[in-house]
């Protein structure tokens, strides 16, 4: 038993009651994880799936944000380990749990539609990272795995950022719940 349960996406209309839900059934690899995101434009979700993976003999988890179709294929994905590689060795254990140590723990996702562009919060890497979705590129991380600095106050701070939504200007709005 991998210790996965089934999820799914599904769409909500609280005007008319109608629950859609996609049959994703990726599940006996990973599950999804904490963020997603939907396009009207094409119909399909942005989602991040947390998988098990073997370093060196050693179980850990990992992360790859996925594109889903309304039949539940995966139309297009995004290994974290392949774009972030981080060490292993490093990946923190979360008190009382029984899964691996989790490498990226990916907290929160923002697909601007507009530029084919994905702001990603990574927990465990304490960084946000700015994702050309088209070609695969990082475009900028800010924190400790980017490629700016954190400043002010926050600097070194590990962040647990979830709900990131750009409000303008540069600015950034999201939930810290540490």
């Amino acid at each position: 038993n991998s210790g996965f349960y089934p999820n799914f996406p599904a769409l909500f209309n609280v005007a008319t009651g109608r629950l859609v839900t996609v049959p994703f059934n990726y599940h006996r690899r990973g599950r999804l994880h904490h963020d997603i995101e939907y396009n009207p434009r094409t119909e399909t979700f942005l989602a991040v799936l947390i998988y098990g993976k073997r370093f060196r003999g050693k179980p850990v988890m990992v992360d790859m944000m996925v594109e889903i179709g309304m039949d539940g294929k995966i139309l297009w994905k995004w290994d974290h380990n392949v774009h972030l590689p981080v060490n292993p060795a490093k990946c923190p254990r979360y008190r009382g749990s029984t899964e691996p140590p989790d490498c990226y723990h990916t907290n929160s996702l923002y697909w601007d539609l507009d530029t084919d562009c994905i702001y990603m919060n990574t927990r465990n890497l304490e960084s946000f990272f700015l994702i050309n979705k088209t070609t695969g590129h990082v475009l900028w991380g800010v924190g400790p795995h980017g490629t700016l600095p954190m400043v002010g106050p926050t600097a070194g701070h590990r962040g647990n950022y979830h709900g990131v939504e750009p409000i303008g200007g540069g600015a950034l709005v999201a939930l810290n719940n540490n």
